[in-house]
């Protein structure tokens, strides 16, 4: 059986806030990824593996996501990402972005939502919602009315989503389909 690329791959991961500075406000950037992909094929790497560079309010180092589908500003713009892409292929490495669809920030934008969805939202939003509890806060918590005990490790200022169905289940099937 041929192994996949992943199992035998050499995986670089980038954490851009610290890998480079290409305009001289002090946090790494898409740019500076991007100027030093050569070097990272030339030291026989496959595949970069980028931390999360979606729009956050960066309390919980860019995992508490805003908007899936965008690029902090800190970073760089979507057309930043889109010449890293593009160059990256062009030294015959491929791309992985660091993405927890189910860790969302507070501040994420929720309009137009049903009631039914509220189920699906961080807490602070539904009284049902599962909130994960830990860095700030108690690790363990008692949600009412579902009367769920939740444990946990991140951020009171992140949740979790259940995905096992309902709105949040659909709208990452939705993101997930999005072909660039």
């Amino acid at each position: 059986m041929t192994a996949l690329w992943w199992q035998t791959g050499v995986i670089y991961q980038i954490y851009p806030r610290s890998f480079q500075d290409t305009n001289g406000d002090g946090i790494g950037d898409l740019k500076g990824i991007e100027r030093r992909l050569d070097y990272l094929a030339s030291l026989g790497v496959d595949t970069i593996w980028i931390s999360p560079i979606y729009p956050s309010p960066m309390a919980d180092f860019g995992y508490d996501i805003v908007d899936y589908c965008g690029i902090d500003s800190r970073f760089g713009a979507l057309a930043d990402f889109d010449d890293l892409l593009a160059q990256a292929h062009a030294c015959g490495l491929k791309v992985l972005l660091d993405f927890v669809p189910n860790h969302t920030s507070d501040r994420r934008q929720r309009t137009g939502r049903t009631r039914a969805d509220r189920r699906d939202l961080p807490a602070g939003r539904s009284a049902d919602a599962l909130l994960r509890p830990g860095m700030g806060g108690s690790a363990l918590a008692l949600q009412l009315p579902a009367r769920r005990c939740v444990v946990g490790g991140a951020l009171t200022l992140t949740a979790d989503r259940q995905l096992r169905g309902g709105a949040s289940a659909g709208r990452l099937a939705e993101l997930g389909a999005r072909q660039p």
